[in-house]
């Protein structure tokens, strides 16, 4: 197997007998460590909540004025008329982006965090692996939840509609599917930095972010 990430796992042990047994690996474990029942990797906590708001199809959110800027822009993204409402809410190491749709499930911002049983019940949790995050890919994200409805959809949408354990030429696809998958390498190298991984305690926050109401393109 010619490819780094890959055989260092083999070396550690794993079972990896094709490439998205990483994924499937590294899903499973994170899963575990949060509390979680299931977790969809992505290629980012952008497209974890892009792809959570569309799931829910949700027509409004509202969020705190102090966040990244790429949380206002993902619910554009998923709809030019989904309402956004910005608030003065403090909040440390997560926030809710309190969205409006038909279900019952909330979706949570926790780009900053990575704890153990973290996971928030009922929820569509997105945490983020980009270089500046607790689990330091390099890029990537996951998406965590209880419901297997939404995982099942989640994990096709995530992979352009498709199965990951078909054979392109052997799939139906049935579904919009967006491009936003994790790689093999990159699921590779986020398992083996959670086989090491230490916990820290986040103290990130609001107070660590600007207020991007403050830019032009969220005054109009």
């Amino acid at each position: 197997m010619n490819r780094p990430e890959l055989s260092k796992l083999v070396e550690n042990g794993y079972d990896i007998n094709d490439p998205w047994d990483a994924i499937n690996i590294f899903e499973s474990r994170m899963a575990e460590y949060v509390g979680a029942k299931h977790a969809i990797a992505v290629d980012s906590c952008s497209s974890a909540l892009f792809l959570s708001m569309k799931y829910l199809n949700v027509s409004a959110i509202s969020i705190p004025k102090q966040t990244y800027i790429s949380v206002p822009m993902m619910a554009k993204m998923h709809s030019d008329d989904c309402k956004i409402t910005f608030t003065d809410t403090e909040w440390l190491k997560w926030y809710s982006l309190n969205p409006t749709s038909e279900s019952n499930l909330d979706i949570l911002d926790c780009s900053v965090t990575l704890e153990r049983n973290m996971y928030q019940p009922n929820s569509l949790q997105c945490i983020s692996f980009q270089h500046r995050k607790p689990l330091k890919i390099g890029k990537g994200g996951m998406i965590l939840t209880d419901d297997a409805d939404a995982s099942n959809w989640l994990k096709k949408a995530s992979y352009d509609g498709r199965d990951r354990t078909k054979m392109f030429k052997d799939d139906v696809i049935e579904m919009i599917g967006y491009h936003m998958y994790m790689t093999p390498e990159d699921g590779a190298r986020g398992l083996l930095l959670l086989d090491d991984y230490s916990e820290i305690n986040s103290s990130i926050g609001s107070k660590d972010y600007p207020d991007i109401t403050e830019f032009p393109i969220f005054n109009q």
